[in-house]
C-alpha cells in the first residue's frame, strides 16, 4: 500500500475510506479500551466501559449493512471501536496521567499511515536492496527454515489466513503493554512507548542503511515455493523493490522488546507475551515477509534497543551504556559479514557456528540486563518509604 499524498491525507484515509483496508491499524484501535478500562476510577466502570465497547463494535457491524455482514463491517466496526475509546480517554483527561495517555494512543492511531509512507520513502533513499546477501546466508544452513515454513503454509490455507491475521498484530501487543505499565509500576522495565519509538527510529535508520524486502516480493510465491535455488536470483544484484521488511526484523524485533518490558510480577503475561514474539517470528517466516536472517539480526538490535532505554531514563549507569555498545556492535558487524564475505563462502558450518554465537551473546546479554535490573531493585528497596 503506498501513499503518494501528505502524511495528513494518509491519516484521513484510513478513518475516512472503508475501500482500503489496513488491518494492523484497525485492529489495533478497539485495545485503546483497555487503557481506558484499566485506568478507570473502579472496576465497576472498568467493566462498563469493556462492555459499552464491545456493545457499539456489534451494533455498528450489525448495522452498518442492516444485518448483511460482510469483512467491510468488522473494519468499520473497529473504527467505531477505537473513536469510542479515545472518547473515554478524553473524559479521563483530568486524572493523573490521562493527558499523557490520550496524546499517546493518538501518536499510536496515528503510526501506521506514518510509517507506510516512511516505508516508501526509503526506496527513494536507496533503490537497490539486499536481498541476495541474505538469502544465501539462509540457503548456507543448509535447512532453510523460512522457506519450509512459507511452503507449509503456502499449502495450508487455515496456516496461511492464520499467519496474516497475527503478523498484522504488531501495534496491540504495544498499546497493551502502555496500558499495563499504566496500572503495574516496574523501575526495571522500560516505558513501552519509549521503547516502541526507539525501535521504529533505528529500524527506519536500518532499512535505509541496510534494506531488504523479503522472500515474497524477491522470488515471488511460485518461485519461493518451487526452492529458488535451481533459479537465477531475479535481476542479479540489481534488484529493486519500494517495499522494506528488513533488516532487522521490526515486528519480532517489538514484540521480543515488549515481552522484556512486562512488569515482573505479572508472570504469566510476561510468558505470554514472550509466546507470542515466537508466534509473530513463525508467521513473518510463513508468509514470506522475512528471511531467517531477519530474525537473527534482530536478536542483537533488541539488545541494543533495551540496553539503550534503559541509559536514556538512568543515564548514571554506565554498565547500560556499555551494553549498548556492545550489542550494537554484534548487529553492525553482522550486517557487514553479510555483504563484505560473498556468498560463495557461507559454508553450514560456519553459518551455523555465527548464528549460535549470535544466540549466545543474546543469552549472556538477557543475563546483564538481569542482573542489572536485581541490582536496580535492591536500590529501590533499600531506600525508605517517603524517598520511593
Amino acid at each position: 500500500m503506498g501513499y503518494v499524498h501528505s502524511p495528513w491525507h494518509a491519516i484521513a484515509d484510513m478513518w475516512l475510506r472503508n475501500d482500503i483496508r489496513v488491518w494492523d491499524w484497525a485492529i489495533s484501535l478497539p485495545v485503546i479500551s483497555i487503557v481506558v478500562a484499566l485506568n478507570a476510577r473502579n472496576v465497576r466502570e472498568s467493566w462498563t466501559l469493556v462492555a459499552a465497547t464491545v456493545l457499539l463494535v456489534f451494533a455498528v457491524a450489525f448495522l452498518y449493512t442492516l444485518g448483511r455482514p460482510t469483512i467491510v463491517d468488522v473494519y468499520v466496526a473497529a473504527k467505531a471501536g477505537g473513536l469510542f475509546g479515545l472518547f473515554a480517554l478524553a473524559l479521563q483527561i483530568r486524572t493523573r496521567g490521562g493527558l499523557e495517555r490520550l496524546l499517546t494512543v493518538i501518536v499510536f492511531s496515528t503510526f501506521i499511515p506514518l510509517s507506510l509512507i516512511a516505508l516508501d520513502k526509503t526506496s527513494t533513499v536507496r533503490a537497490l536492496t539486499l536481498d541476495q546477501y541474505v538469502y544465501a546466508f539462509d540457503e548456507a544452513l543448509s535447512f532453510n527454515p523460512a522457506q519450509h515454513l512459507f511452503v507449509l503454509f503456502e499449502n495450508n490455507h487455515w496456516f496461511n489466513i492464520s499467519s496474516t491475521i497475527i503478523y498484522d498484530l504488531i501495534l496491540p501487543p504495544t498499546l497493551i503493554l502502555y496500558a499495563i505499565q499504566t496500572r503495574w509500576q516496574d523501575p526495571t522495565a522500560a516505558s513501552a512507548i519509549l521503547v516502541f519509538i526507539v525501535a521504529s527510529v533505528a529500524g527506519f535508520i536500518c532499512y535505509v542503511a541496510f534494506p531488504v524486502s523479503g522472500p515474497l516480493y524477491f522470488f515471488g510465491a511460485g518461485r519461493y515455493a518451487a526452492h529458488p535455488a535451481t533459479f537465477p536470483f531475479p535481476q542479479g544484484i540489481d534488484f529493486k523493490a519500494s517495499w522494506r521488511n528488513a533488516m532487522p526484523s521490526l515486528h519480532f524485533g517489538l514484540t521480543l522488546l515488549m515481552a522484556l518490558n512486562v512488569p515482573r510480577q505479572l508472570r504469566i503475561t510476561r510468558a505470554a507475551f514472550f509466546t507470542f514474539a515466537v508466534i509473530i517470528a513463525i508467521a513473518a517466516l510463513g508468509k514470506g515477509e522475512h528471511y531467517f536472517t531477519d530474525m537473527i539480526a534482530a536478536l542483537p538490535f533488541v539488545c541494543a534497543i533495551q540496553y539503550l532505554c534503559r541509559w536514556i531514563v538512568d543515564a548514571r549507569a554506565n554498565r547500560l551504556l556499555t551494553g549498548f555498545i556492545r550489542s550494537a556492535a554484534v548487529f553492525i558487524s553482522f550486517l557487514i559479514f553479510l555483504v563484505v564475505i560473498p556468498p560463495g563462502f557461507y559454508k553450514p558450518g560456519v553459518v551455523w557456528i555465527l548464528t549460535t554465537m549470535i544466540a549466545a551473546i543474546f543469552m549472556y546479554e538477557l543475563r546483564n540486563l538481569a542482573r542489572n535490573n536485581r541490582g536496580l531493585t535492591c536500590t529501590e528497596s533499600a531506600l525508605p518509604n517517603d524517598s520511593r
